[in-house]
């Protein structure tokens, strides 16, 4: 068994290798696994079902925020993919642009404050002010609970994460409901906890890994 990544030097590929003790392999786009076993890590080209996490569908699914917000809409964050809607928000809320839907590291996002200049962008979504999390899922379990710290301004794409706190952040979610657990074998959840309820932003294939998820994975695949 190895894992295939479509990225070159990832750090959580290589950290999964390692505590699997297994090789990791870069496959270019297009090319096809030769091993019959396989973990697949963000590469959504693949043809042949992975055993282990997700296959090559799930990670387009999961890529796709529109296709996401959609699938979980009651639990999603307020999104449209129409201007004129964006522009009637924009009135009294901030409003995030996003200029690409298959993106990472906050590629592709602007901020546009109250009563600014609309742009024409692929997604739009109501911002949502409050703590983000992130929520890592196995198996329809949830695996483990993390708090997000923005150490830029918006759009941040360098975070602290807060894993000392699970069971006091377990607690900040009792009576929310997280009814996404089973949409893909493996995944994180990106959610802000606003004064009514969750508010997802994100589902995310192949995130940075911790220790403690790690472990998890490696006690799923063993």
């Amino acid at each position: 068994m190895l894992i295939y990544t479509c990225k070159r030097g990832s750090e959580s590929a290589s950290k999964l290798g390692a505590s699997l003790n297994i090789p990791v392999k870069v496959l270019e786009r297009g090319q096809q696994p030769e091993e019959e076993v396989f973990i697949n890590w963000g590469c959504s080209w693949i043809d042949q079902p992975s055993k282990h996490l997700n296959n090559s569908e799930d990670i387009n699914f999961l890529r796709n925020k529109i296709a996401v917000l959609e699938e979980i809409k009651t639990l999603a964050v307020p999104h449209t993919t129409q201007k004129i809607l964006a522009e009637r928000w924009n009135k009294e809320h901030d409003i995030v642009c996003r200029h690409l839907i298959k993106s990472t590291n906050s590629k592709g996002m602007e901020l546009i404050k109250v009563g600014g200049d609309v742009p024409k962008a692929k997604l739009y979504t109501k911002y949502i002010p409050g703590n983000e999390y992130r929520a890592y899922f196995i198996k329809g379990e949830m695996s483990s609970l993390y708090r997000k710290i923005p150490l830029q301004d918006f759009p941040c794409n360098k975070w602290k994460f807060q894993i000392d706190r699970k069971q006091l952040f377990r607690n900040l979610i009792k009576g929310h409901t997280l009814p996404i657990a089973d949409i893909a074998p493996f995944f994180a959840a990106d959610f802000i906890l606003g004064e009514d309820r969750l508010h997802i932003l994100e589902l995310n294939s192949s995130p940075i890994l911790f220790p403690s998820v790690i472990d998890d994975i490696v006690t799923d695949i063993l």
